[in-house]
Formats: C-alpha cells, structure tokens, sequence
C-alpha cells in the first residue's frame, strides 16, 4: 500500500489573514480598526501573501532530491536517444574502391554532415541482382537465394549483408528485448548454478530452425561460406549477416549469376519469413557526427562554476571529452556528468547539459576547480533527438569534412566518387526524459507486475515472450490436459496461440518452449506452469436460410459459410473481433444470431450445431478448457418466403 505525502501546513491565505486579524487585539489592542482600509492590515495582507508562498514551496520537493531519489530506484531521466539508419555504398572511380573505414560522415548535401557510420566496410564490385525467396511454407531444404552479377571480390573479402523485414523499427525493439531476457536469464543461470551457465539456448539462435549459409562451386554442389555472422534470428528479424568471400565461388546453381544461399536446415517455421530488402555493402549510420578536431575553449580564470558553451547543439549525452591542459601541471581528463550527486570536492568532473551545449565545472565541494590558465579542449559528438528521423533518401552525399578527408586520404575527389544510397529512414531519436516523465515511468515500473502470481499474470507476460510471436493466451488453474477430471493442485496451464495464418494457428515446440522459459523466471516458487498449444474442435453448422424476396441462393449460402467461419476464427473471431475466446463453448443462440443478422435473411430453421462426425442437434457444444473451434464442412440451404411477421403483443389475435 503507497504512502501518502504529508502537507506539512496547508493554509491558504484567507486562513492566514483571518488568524492574523485574531491575533491583533491581544498583541496590540489600541490598534482598533482592522478593516481593509487601514494601512497595517494591507501589510498583514502582504504578510499572509508571502507567507502562503513560502507554505507553497515548503510542500514541494527541489528538483536534485528528486533526481537523487530517481537513481536510488536506477531510473534516472534518460538523455535524448540517437537515431540509426542504413545507407549503401557504391564506387564509380577508376581506381579500385578504397576500404571505407568507420566514423564517415554522412549528410544531405555536400557541405553539412549529419550522420555517421558505425562499421567498417569493403566495397564490393558486384551488384545483387536476383533474389529467391524461401516461399510461404518453407520446410527443410529449401533455401533463400542471392544472385549477384559478378564474383564479390577477393578470395579473404570480408563482406556485409543488410537484410531488413517489413519494420525494422519494431525488429529493433524485439532484439533489445531478446538481448535484454538473455542478459537477465544468464546472471540467474551464473547465481543459481555457476557451473551449468551458459548452456541455454543461444542469444542469436531461432527457437524453432536453423539455417545454414552456402556457396555454388564450380563442381555444381554447394559448400559452407567462411566465417558467416548471422544475427538475423534465420531471417525472422532486421539483421546483419557477415561473411568472407571464398576462393571456389562459382557462376551456378538456379541461375547463371554467383549464388549464396541461406537453406533451411532443420525446424518448421510457425510464421515464415519475408525479407523486404536485402543489401550489399550496406553499414549502419547514427545521427551522432564527431566534431573532429576537438573544440577549444579557450583558457580556464580558475573560479567556481566556471562555464564554457560549446559551438555546436545538440550534443549527445555521453560523447562528451574534456581535457585541460596547464603549462605546469599538464594535460588531465575530466568526466562527463549530468549532475552533482556523486561528485566530491577532489573530482574531476565537468557538468554537461546536452540541449544547450554548456560545459560546467565545480565549486571546489561538488568538483574540482579547474587551474587558472589551462586550456579547454572538448571532444563531443553533435546530434540525437527526433531531429535524427528523417525519411528515407536523405542521406546523398560524403561531405567534405575535415573527418571524412582523413578518412580517405588521397584525392579529395575520391569522396566524389563514393555514391550513397539512403534506403531506410532514420529511426530510435527521441528527446530527453523530463523529471517529471521518469517519475511517471517509475510509478508505471512499479504498477506494472513483472511476476506471474494471478491467472491474469500469467496470460500478459505470456504476450510479451520476446520474439515469440504469442497472439493470445489463457491461464487455467489447476488443471492438466493430462489428467483433466481431476484438480492439479499448484499448476497454472497456459494454453497459447501464434501470430500465425490459417484456420487452426499452432505454435511450434520452440515456441512453447521460449514461453515455459520466460514464465520459469516469473512464476511463484509454489507454482508449476504448463506451457501447451490450444487444440482445435471442427465446427459445423447447418441449418435452413429463410430468404427475403429476390435473394441470390448461391451468394446468400456463402455469406453465412463466411460468417460463421470468421465468428470461429480464433485470432479474428468472436464478439469483439479479437479471437473466439479460448474454452467457452459455442452457443447456438449466438451462431443463430449471427446468421440472422445477415442482410436478406429473415428467419433461420432446421438449425444445428455438430462436431465433426456427429450428427446436428440443437445443443450447446462444450470445449475443453484448453480448446478452440474451428470451421468445419458447413451445410446451408435456402428457403424462399416472405420476411416473418413480428406479433403484436398488445392486440387480441397475437396467435394468428
């Protein structure tokens, strides 16, 4: 239960000024007239006005407690985020294509860079000129094939390819969950059992498949590519995927071009993949451009608190360098912080607020002073924010900035001859948490359960199994499929349906498994989890369509197969669109309301329910608690008749 905060005194100035007035005849009783026109009572007005604002102030913390009570709950007010993008490379010089190294710059036009590069790349001479995709239900030995016009370079070349999905901003989210989930499950695995850490399923490996990335020899088979780094969880998710080029790389294989392929090895895919884009000497870029050289301040007076504004805003948080350097003393290095929590008076600290570009230093109790006479020099990194989201086809050029030239050095018309391809828009840049922002995301941490202790519990964190794919989820207590008349006392079953296509949705083994895991970590030590797939009981209705005037018999029967199909779904089904709920039976009331709410049908007879195999009969058909309903073979006709007459209660041949 929260605590309440305290008022510590709570009166407004009308309480004040009224206690005041009371106070005046026992304190000075020749002063006799208290009425708004007398002059010592405009100063107690005054006094009871001040006073409420300094009760006002009282009340509220300053905003350093505040943030010293963030960092005791390790939530602090996030600095503004960097966006990412990625960009292609192309050469049309003479010369062979120089090695591009990282930390280039990247901008709109050729006199202003905006982002930068985070990887190294070699240029590749080829070009991707075909791709096979793996098909909609891929099983092993098929394969996804890249066709590229010419050898990719070099036998030893290292080579990177981008592979992107359709929202490589919400892939990028799933794998900071998944690094995230992997992260915590490996402490736990090192606390609980020092000698078996390490033995779970592997940061980069898919729960269900494995691929494997070959190349064509000139003999017609197919052989391992070197040293492959595939961190696209076997295509499911926006990655990179590194190579070196072989020496026996040959023309062949599906088509006349040199192939690599990504063939599945083993596993069934529950949703399979489809790469939107695949690209070829491709890196990322962030909006986080280097201002090299570094800047210089000019000299320190030696005084406390001592400021220096920077040229350049914004500056991303945690780039900043601060050197100073004295004639006698030398060069020192100074930390960057956001504020003077930890910092004592022998700390070499240096205050930086990002969205102004300011740069200051200590009073001598919370940091040090720096020395009179030394010289400022500041190293930092200019960008982040949503400035940083810019649309695709932005980036076009590699300016010609002091960075960039000793980079490449050489010519500077080498810069010219690098072509950039902007091919995704930029993604991830946000602006700086407010205190009052990480205090709301703190008490929505705390409000939001992360330990599976209700049936409810169980069924959210089920949904958010990172890469996982659960679409829905219920949680039944005390009940195995196994055993199901009689009570499993302490187990929680959750019964689990993929994102996945199709009438009848399962989640595959691994995905059963990543669920059973995620939940393992959050359950109660009391408590058992069962993690199973969600059977399926076919449906199949029939029943006679009684038909307005002029109704198409053919079109009419498959309206209603339609109708019920979708009321049956169970991702898209039910009341409300979301799913037929998992165990609650199907009701004949509801089917046959669904199918006389269908236009140009009037009445429905001879209706029924059946399983498959049995006969119609006009009951309600139960499912177990673990189970769904999905379409069967149905069985509709028509009947021509006039729209039926709704009784008047109120008159005296309500029989007629």
């Amino acid at each position: 239960m929260p605590i309440s905060k305290p008022s510590l005194d709570g009166r407004t100035f009308d309480e004040l000024l009224t206690d005041s007035r009371a106070r005046i005849p026992r304190l000075a009783p020749p002063w006799t007239d208290h009425n708004a026109s007398d002059p010592g009572i405009t100063l107690v007005e005054l006094l009871s006005w001040l006073v409420e604002q300094d009760l006002f102030r009282l009340d509220r913390l300053p905003e350093a407690e505040i943030r010293a009570f963030l960092r005791l709950v390790r939530s602090e007010p996030r600095p503004a985020t960097v966006a990412w993008t990625v960009v292609t490379f192309g050469w049309s010089g003479a010369a062979p294509a120089p090695m591009l190294p990282t930390g280039l710059q990247l901008g709109p036009d050729p006199g202003h860079a905006t982002f930068e590069t985070t990887r190294a790349v070699v240029l590749s001479p080829a070009s991707l000129v075909q791709v096979l995709q793996l098909g909609p239900d891929p099983e092993p030995g098929d394969a996804l094939y890249l066709g590229f016009d010419q050898p990719l370079g070099p036998p030893g070349t290292r080579v990177r390819l981008a592979v992107l999905g359709p929202d490589p901003a919400a892939d990028a989210a799933t794998w900071a969950a998944v690094i995230a989930e992997w992260a915590a499950a490996t402490r736990d695995d090192l606390r609980c059992c020092p000698a078996g850490a390490g033995r779970g399923p592997s940061l980069r490996d898919h729960q269900d498949v494995s691929l494997v990335w070959e190349h064509h020899r000139a003999d017609g088979s197919w052989a391992t590519l070197p040293r492959v780094q595939d961190s696209t969880r076997a295509l499911t998710l926006s990655g990179w995927v590194t190579f070196r080029v072989p020496a026996d790389h040959a023309p062949g294989g599906p088509g006349p071009h040199h192939y690599i392929r990504a063939r599945l090895d083993r596993g069934r895919y529950g949703t399979p993949p489809a790469p939107r884009t695949v690209l070829l000497n491709a890196v990322p870029a962030a909006h986080a451009v280097r201002v090299d050289p570094p800047e210089d301040g000019g000299l320190s007076e030696g005084h406390a608190h001592e400021r220096f504004d920077l040229g350049q805003v914004p500056i991303v948080a945690g780039s900043v360098s601060v050197t100073f350097t004295h004639p006698v003393v030398g060069v020192g290095s100074w930390r960057e912080v956001h504020d003077w929590l930890d910092s004592g008076p022998h700390d070499a600290d240096a205050l930086v607020e990002p969205a102004v570009g300011r740069v200051t230093f200590g009073n001598g109790l919370r940091g040090r002073v720096p020395r009179a006479g030394a010289r400022l020099s500041v190293g930092y990194q200019v960008g982040s924010g949503p400035g940083g989201n810019v649309p695709a086809g932005s980036l076009t050029s590699v300016p010609l900035t002091p960075r960039n030239v000793a980079l490449i050095p050489g010519p500077a018309a080498q810069l010219a001859d690098l072509r950039v391809q902007h091919v995704l828009g930029g993604f991830g840049g946000r602006v700086a948490e407010s205190v009052d922002d990480a205090t709301a995301r703190v008490i929505d941490r705390i409000q939001a359960a992360d330990k599976a202790v209700t049936l409810a519990d169980f069924e959210r964190l089920a949904l958010t199994t990172p890469a996982a794919g659960v679409a829905r989820a219920r949680a039944v207590a005390a009940y195995d499929d196994l055993l199901p008349c009689v009570p499993a006392a302490g187990l929680v079953t959750v019964v689990v349906v993929p994102d996945a296509t199709g009438p009848t949705p399962t989640p595959t083994a691994g995905v059963l498994g990543s669920v059973l895991r995620y939940l393992e970590r959050r359950r109660l030590v009391t408590t058992q989890v069962k993690v199973m797939a969600a059977c399926y009981d076919e449906i199949s209705v029939s029943g006679t369509l009684v038909a307005t005037e002029d109704a198409d018999a053919g079109v009419l029967v498959e309206a209603a197969e339609l109708a019920v199909d979708a009321y049956l779904h169970p991702l898209h089904g039910g009341r409300d669109g979301r799913g037929y709920p998992i165990g609650r039976p199907v009701y004949l009331v509801d089917v046959m309301t669904l199918l006389t709410s269908l236009p140009e049908v009037s009445a429905v007879t001879d209706f029924g329910l059946a399983f498959a195999g049995d006969e119609p009969g006009c009951a309600n058909l139960p499912l177990c608690p673990q189970c769904l309903p999905a379409p069967g073979k149905h069985q509709f006709t028509v009947a021509a008749g006039r729209a039926v007459r709704v009784p008047d209660r109120r008159t005296a041949d309500v029989c007629r």
